[in-house]
């Protein structure tokens, strides 16, 4: 796609890059990519929602479509794909990289936004995302009762720090941001994706909440299902010390294998099922952290799953909680954690500042 091309100036503007398909008023059809390849488009629209080739999708079905070398930047609910896909709309067989970058939350490397009853399935995300929450390599946020299943992600996941106060929690995971709503469900995917939370973060000086940061290899939260998935990549927290100690604000940092907090209690307990993680998982100069094989914190039930890989924690500045399937099994919220026929072969490290202790298990 380029000046060449016919129709090119009629969808294309000098600034913003190609103009989205459901712009305007959201996509209905059927588009059947037919296996070709859509290369090197460039969308930018930093101060726009729902920007992908589609940018609103609505009972719609889109298939079938490789696109290579995207440049994608908007504001919320960004992809390479959909920006918002809702109602019954299906995703399937997608083939995406390139870059996506949003300057606010629902960032995915294939849709950025998905709810209602959405289906998600068999995409191959290589995208390199980056935004402030709910950012993940297949889609940002999972919500409702929508479905993400055999697809992987394989880039990298990052969170954009630029003017990105903390006001609660950040989520990022290597497929999905944040799985949100009892019923949303991430289904027989795989990560081998790297996912970052690289430089110090800010509070909000307006909010007297506690910063939080939830990252995980498949998912950052989840209050839905995560099942038969396997997790191979990295998940690096870095430089996220105890940012107002005055204030007695503390900052939470829970990274897992498979997700970083697992439930938010009663509708919304969080299932992981059947699940592997062989990630390595990097924790240096931050608070605590919470950091598990399978699950950071977990509020929810894990069942029948396995953990390998490694967790190693450098200059923790406050009690580091680690463990080879949990760092934290709470019982804080309606629903106590439980953990059911599952083990771990995971190597642990924890080094500390000024000889603080640390929960190792």
């Amino acid at each position: 796609l380029d000046e060449n091309t016919a129709g090119y100036n009629e969808f294309v503007d000098r600034d913003g890059g190609f103009e989205p398909i459901g712009n305007e008023s959201a996509f209905t059809g059927t588009f059947d990519g037919n296996g070709n390849e859509i290369a090197d488009i460039v969308i930018g629209r930093p101060d726009e929602e729902s920007v992908g080739l589609f940018g609103t999708a609505d009972d719609a079905v889109i298939e079938d479509i490789v696109i290579t070398g995207a440049e994608i930047t908007g504001e919320s609910d960004v992809g390479t794909t959909v920006g918002t896909a809702e109602g019954t709309t299906i995703v399937e067989t997608v083939t995406a990289s390139g870059t996506v970058e949003g300057f606010d939350d629902e960032i995915g490397g294939v849709v950025g936004q998905s709810r209602n009853a959405v289906v998600v399935s068999d995409a191959d995300s290589t995208v390199d995302v980056t935004g402030r929450d709910d950012v993940g390599g297949v889609v940002g946020e999972n919500d409702d009762e929508a479905t993400i299943r055999n697809s992987v992600a394989s880039g990298t996941v990052e969170w954009r720090p630029d003017g990105a106060d903390i006001t609660f929690a950040i989520r990022l995971g290597g497929v999905v941001g944040e799985n949100d709503g009892s019923d949303a469900r991430v289904e027989n995917c795989r990560s081998e994706a790297d996912v970052n939370v690289r430089d110090e973060y800010e509070f909000d000086e307006e909010s007297d909440a506690n910063g939080s940061v939830h990252i995980g290899n498949i998912a950052g939260g989840n209050d839905g299902t995560i099942e038969e998935c396997t997790a191979t990549g990295t998940v690096t927290l870095q430089d996220n010390p105890d940012s107002n100690p005055e204030e007695g604000r503390r900052t939470s940092n829970r990274i897992g294998g498979i997700v970083g907090n697992n439930g938010n209690g009663d509708p919304q307990p969080g299932v992981v099922r059947r699940c592997f993680s062989d990630t390595v998982l990097t924790a240096d100069n931050i608070t605590g952290p919470s950091g598990g094989g399978i699950a950071g914190v977990n509020f929810g039930d894990i069942e029948d799953c396995y953990a390998t890989g490694s967790i190693d924690v450098t200059d923790s500045e406050s009690l580091p909680e680690i463990g080879g399937l949990v760092g934290e099994n709470s019982g804080g919220f309606a629903n106590n954690g439980v953990i059911e026929r599952c083990f771990a072969v995971v190597t642990l490290d924890a080094n500390t500042v000024d000889d603080t202790s640390a929960n190792v298990g």
